[in-house]
């Protein structure tokens, strides 16, 4: 039931801004360095193995959807939905779950800039990392499709079926990092570093988790955990201004905000709508919902 209450070549700052945070694939990197799109290499230190999860809080499962309007200042830019398909799907030869994100611009932004970006990810069901990734991004006149299979035994990637990387070992995709970082036992003042593949290439995301804050959005009130996703290696991804996300203080780990500067002003995605997947329950984190 639902609870309501009430990559790489983007044209513009707005459209990266809106998939950054709209789809919620807060660790992609939108600026890679100039190499040739057939190398394959690493950027920056890897640091040690990602942490390890905690089976009992994978509070996710199939079905669950959550919808975000886009803000950019007072004006709705877009939507945005974050899904897990109901039904657990078989990709080479593992049973996974699909993950899905979409993101797209309102009709009065689509006048001037139209963005209609969908972002899928297989991700295993026992070990909870990805064996296939799919990207396919509608901006403007920019149109790119990606699609990736991990061969997580070998750490190879098959890209587009044309080329395989050297990977490392327990890879996740840019989507597939949102949801491991979900089922962590996450505390305050913790870096988390997750490896990380996107075309080619290999680096390392840091997560930090700087605060507790109860906030209130437009799906309710919450208690939350403010993390922050940073690029190692700035200097090389030139990533700009901060991004913060807001998840629930809970086993669940619900995303309920994304906030981000641009260029000019802000932009943010909040929650308004959820459905959690199958067994699931309201967040223990919820303090009340407005409606």
């Amino acid at each position: 039931m639902s609870r309501r209450a009430g990559g790489e070549g983007v044209p513009g700052t707005w459209a990266s801004a809106l998939l950054l945070l709209a789809s919620a694939v807060v660790f992609l990197p939108r600026a890679l360095p100039a190499q040739s799109p057939e190398e394959c290499g690493t950027i920056g230190k890897i640091p040690d193995p990602m942490p390890p999860r905690l089976p009992s809080r994978v509070g996710f499962a199939p079905g669950e959807q959550l919808e975000f309007s886009v803000q950019y200042g007072l004006v709705t830019a877009g939507r945005a939905t974050m899904a897990i398909d109901p039904t657990i799907r078989m990709r080479e030869g593992r049973p996974t779950y699909h993950c899905v994100t979409t993101a797209r611009s309102s009709k009065m932004f689509s006048t001037v800039f139209e963005v209609n970006d969908r972002v899928e990810s297989f991700l295993d069901t026992l070990h909870l990392r990805s064996v296939r990734f799919e990207k396919h991004l509608r901006e403007g006149k920019y149109n790119r499709d990606l699609w990736v299979v991990f061969d997580q035994e070998r750490h190879v990637a098959s890209i587009d079926g044309k080329r395989e990387c050297e990977v490392l070992e327990n890879v996740q995709d840019v989507l597939s990092s949102f949801y491991y970082v979900r089922t962590l036992d996450l505390a305050v003042g913790q870096s988390i570093y997750i490896p990380n593949h996107d075309n080619g290439k290999n680096y390392a995301m840091e997560v930090k988790v700087h605060r507790r804050e109860r906030i209130t959005v437009d799906a309710g009130t919450f208690d939350c955990l403010v993390l922050e996703p940073m690029l190692l290696g700035e200097a090389v991804f030139k990533q700009k201004g901060r991004l913060e996300v807001w998840i629930t203080d809970d086993a669940v780990r619900m995303p309920v905000l994304m906030k981000s500067q641009v260029l000019v002003g802000a932009i943010a995605a909040v929650l308004d709508d959820f459905r959690l997947g199958a067994g699931g329950t309201v967040p223990p984190a919820m303090v009340s919902t407005t409606r």
